[in-house]
């Protein structure tokens, strides 16, 4: 489970990746529903559960593991890497409160918008799995090796900075 306790700050951030992407799974579901009106009330049915955790989990990021990592590891990569990765968080929370919204407010679509739509789940999907291995592949073992970036998150932590 996503929010059990674990120890280890960046240990726990891949735990709960590992909880987006199955969610994921649920929304990529959506896409083998044949009727719009069953793929917007799928996807509603994801919402409740989906968005506050992923706006936890992209706060959490941002106001504690970034900083820590640009603080500790100020070199030309890791700035480029959570430079786009906290702009993939916007595009991401953004894209997902619109096919959200898109889901509640449903009524019969042409084919065409029911295509197109269908593309944009995709995509999302896309963004949101790339996103999620850059993290875990190219950040979090620069994160989790240095000792001072482990020191700065857990001190935020204990300070109640944040919380996974």
């Amino acid at each position: 489970m996503a929010n059990a306790p674990v120890n280890n700050p960046i240990l726990a951030l891949s735990n709960e990746h590992r909880f987006i992407l199955e969610q994921m799974a649920g929304i990529e579901a959506v896409l083998r529903e044949p009727d719009p009106g069953a793929m917007a009330a799928h996807l509603t049915s994801i919402e409740s559960a989906f968005m506050p955790f992923l706006i936890r989990h992209f706060r959490f990021e941002e106001e504690l593991l970034f900083p820590a990592a640009l603080e500790a590891l100020p070199v030309g990569p890791t700035i480029k890497v959570v430079l786009q990765l906290t702009r993939e968080h916007g595009d991401l929370e953004r894209w997902a409160r619109d096919l959200f919204a898109w889901a509640r407010a449903t009524e019969a679509t042409d084919a065409q918008a029911e295509t197109a739509r269908r593309q944009e789940i995709k995509a999302f999907s896309d963004l949101i799995r790339s996103h999620s291995h850059r993290e875990v592949t190219e950040l979090f073992p620069k994160i989790s090796s240095n000792p001072r970036c482990c020191q700065m998150i857990e001190t935020a932590l204990a300070r109640g900075g944040g919380s996974l």
